[in-house]
Order: structure tokens, then C-alpha cells, then sequence
């Protein structure tokens, strides 16, 4: 089972990594490549480099809140008859508290989307253009998968929680190859974690071991997915 994972920066700032992983189903999957900068810079670079993995794993939303998109000026979720403001920053069913902690995740949530809009923006486009190409796509979140990790009883992790020795530390309970393909220090040696991080649940999406918040959600349908 391949499948990558996507880091995604802006198109002219920040850094796209992209990330590789690859296993039968049943063992530990190892990571067969990390890439990350220029040549990942448009979305047509990152969809000639991605070949054809059984999933592509986006760390980055690929919905917006209902009443950013909605038109409908009579819509009762935007105007509801109590006068309510809808939380339009946001996606209660995917970023709120109550759907985390149904998966078990006491810490902080995933970032509002609209501190995200930007990023969004492009991983909504680019989602559409991995589709067009046959490709599947989910959406991830490391740190979900991180802190995921961390609660597995047999793991003791290392640094801070966040820091790159944490990350680290944690892929490598769950992934062959770590240490070769991404080298401490490294430049955007973070992104090339976060990119292997999203490949490694992409992984386990492709072999149905893979939760999704809000719990129960459909493969094909609006969901983060983790560990």
C-alpha cells in the first residue's frame, strides 16, 4: 500500500513537503521518499511528482465552513430564527471540541479555518486537481496524529511536546526508514515530518485503519482522519 503526504506552504512562501510511505498491510510501513521546496512550489509540480499512490493525504483543510460557501439567503442554518451568528471562522463538525474529544483528544484543537484561508484556499483547488487526475484525497491533521500516537500505552516519547525531537520520536514507533530520509537539522525538517506524519495515516486509511472526526464519518465524506 503507497501513499503520500503533503505538507502544503503557499505557493510562493513557506515550504510544500511531500512524503512517501509504503507497506502490506499488517507490518510496519517504511517511508520510500521525502521531498520538499521549489520543485513542489505550483500544483502542477506537486501532481507530476506524486505518481499514482493509492491516497494522497493533505495536511491542510479541504472544506470551508457552510456559510462562506452557502448562497441561499433564506438558508436556516445561516439566518436561524433565534438570530444566531453561525460560526462561519470555523467547522463545528470537524474542528470543534465536542468532535475531538469523541476521539479522545483532550488537548487543543486544529487551528480555525479562517486563520488557515489561505493555505485552504490552494489544498481545496489542488484536491480537485488530484481528483480529476483519479487520485483519491483525504484530509489530515499531524498533530491529531501525533498526540494520537502519544496515547499509546507502549509509547514514551521524547522533547517537548511539538518540537522536532517529539515528532521525530513518535514517527519512529510507528514507521520504518525514518532516520535516512529525513536527517535532524535538516532544512524544513519539520514540514518533511508533518509531510510523512499525513502519508503515515494515509497509510492506514488505505488499510481502513484510520479514525475519522467527527467519528463514524464516511470515507468519501467530509472528515479528518488519525491514527
Amino acid at each position: 500500500m503507497l501513499a503520500a503526504g503533503i505538507d502544503l506552504g503557499g505557493r510562493t512562501t513557506g515550504t510544500t513537503a511531500m512524503a512517501w510511505v509504503n507497506g502490506p498491510a499488517g507490518t510496519r510501513p517504511r517511508v520510500r521518499e521525502v521531498r520538499a521546496g521549489a520543485t513542489l512550489r505550483s500544483d502542477a509540480q506537486v501532481l507530476t511528482e506524486l505518481g499514482q499512490p493509492g491516497v494522497v493525504a493533505l495536511d491542510a483543510p479541504l472544506t470551508l465552513p457552510h456559510p462562506v460557501v452557502c448562497s441561499d439567503a433564506d438558508c436556516p442554518e445561516c439566518f436561524p430564527e433565534d438570530g444566531a451568528t453561525p460560526a462561519y471562522g470555523s467547522r463545528p463538525n470537524l474542528d470543534g471540541v465536542t468532535a475531538w474529544k469523541a476521539v479522545g483528544h483532550v488537548e487543543k484543537g486544529p487551528m480555525a479555518t479562517v486563520m488557515l484561508a489561505g493555505i485552504a484556499f490552494r489544498a481545496i483547488y489542488l484536491a480537485r486537481l488530484l481528483r480529476r487526475a483519479g487520485l483519491r484525497v483525504i484530509e489530515a491533521w499531524p498533530m491529531g496524529a501525533y498526540r494520537a500516537i502519544a496515547r499509546s500505552p507502549e509509547v514514551s516519547s521524547r522533547g517537548d511536546e511539538g518540537d522536532d525531537e517529539w515528532r521525530r520520536a513518535l514517527l519512529a514507533t510507528r514507521v520504518d526508514g525514518l532516520e535516512g530520509a529525513v536527517r535532524p537539522g535538516e532544512r524544513a525538517e519539520r514540514d518533511r515530518l508533518d509531510a510523512i506524519a499525513a502519508a503515515y495515516v494515509g497509510w492506514l486509511w488505505l488499510g481502513r485503519r484510520a479514525r475519522s472526526v467527527p467519528p463514524g464519518a464516511d470515507r468519501d465524506g467530509e472528515a479528518i482522519w488519525i491514527p
